[in-house]
């Protein structure tokens, strides 16, 4: 595995997340990106992105990948889950708004496979997710708490899986009721604004996605990861040694 690439076979590979992930993947000396899967009957099938074929068939895609990686869509995540726990191969999954048995399901095969799941892998909003909790707490009270997440008009979750994590760490960290408003516009990548409202001032925390290049570049360092990890269910602060 030192002297040679990672072989990634990444699941979503025509969608604008998925074109990310290949133009990152390249610049890296140490993985190659050796299918992008679609769904059969999508157009791109058949023909290659930058040089990635585009096949529907994951079996034999699957075949000397040493890695999967999945930014496709919720009702493909199962089956792609499933046939990693059938070859045995580590799988690093950025889908978002994943039904409850869908998660179930990840964590029963994670007892045999490497898995990184997270929502959001850019690095910085994953320090973000470190920092709240502390905030969160040394403001429990007198402070009103929003999030306010901004994405372009073709976003289909609302509210985002980022939000939806933040509010998670909120409400554990003591936060009663954050409110939430999910804005589609133009096409804005990606913009969290957290906001911590008290008497005679405000607290805002935010982070902005200039591109989808910092989610593919954090999918990078979790593949690197994932396939020198032992079986388990981790997230990014594990990549990033956050905890």
């Amino acid at each position: 595995m030192e002297s040679e690439k990672i072989k990634v076979v990444l699941c979503g590979a025509a969608g604008r997340m998925g074109c990310a992930v290949i133009d990152c993947f390249h610049a890296a000396e140490d993985v190659e990106v050796r299918y992008g899967i679609e769904k059969k009957g999508h157009p791109e099938v058949g023909s290659a992105l930058e040089g990635v074929p585009i096949v529907s068939d994951i079996s034999s895609a699957m075949e000397d990948a040493d890695c999967l990686v999945d930014f496709s869509s919720p009702a493909f995540t199962d089956e792609l889950v499933k046939m990693s726990d059938e070859r045995g191969k580590p799988l690093v999954v950025g889908t978002t708004n994943l039904s409850g048995e869908t998660l179930g399901l990840i964590e029963n095969v994670s007892e045999r496979i490497g898995i990184v799941l997270s929502p959001n892998m850019s690095p910085a909003m994953n320090v973000l997710f470190r920092i709240v909790p502390d905030v969160a707490r040394a403001l429990e009270k007198g402070f009103d708490v929003s999030i306010v997440e901004t994405h372009h008009r073709w976003k289909k979750d609302s509210p985002s899986g980022t939000a939806r994590k933040l509010m998670r760490i909120l409400k554990d960290a003591g936060s009663k009721d954050p409110q939430v408003r999910s804005l589609r516009m133009g096409e804005i990548i990606g913009e969290h604004v957290l906001t911590f409202a008290g008497e005679g001032e405000t607290l805002k925390i935010a982070h902005c996605a200039q591109s989808r290049g910092a989610f593919a570049s954090g999918a990078l360092l979790a593949v690197r990861f994932v396939v020198k990890a032992n079986p388990g269910l981790y997230d990014m602060f594990d990549v990033l040694r956050l905890r």
